[in-house]
């Protein structure tokens, strides 16, 4: 794997991890959410990142249902 590609995959889960905490803070209210950062902007920038991890089926082991139930309101 490219080195610059592992950065910026770690990166991505930071931004990932960032979002799912403000979720759980926002109690999964969308409108809150929107209100307190630009989400949909975050995962649309990101969107190969999420779909595509290195390992197969990684965010949806590691993220919550509720998480990625809500990711996939910005990213079909």
């Amino acid at each position: 794997m490219d080195d610059r590609y592992e950065r910026y995959e770690n990166y991505c889960n930071l931004v990932f991890n960032f979002l799912s905490e403000v979720c759980e803070w926002k109690n999964f209210n969308q409108e809150k959410i929107e209100k307190y950062i630009d989400v949909k902007n975050w995962l649309r920038i990101h969107e190969k990142c999420w779909k595509n991890p290195t390992f197969p089926h990684e965010n949806n082991d590691v993220y919550s249902s509720k998480f990625s139930e809500f990711v996939k309101k910005y990213i079909p």
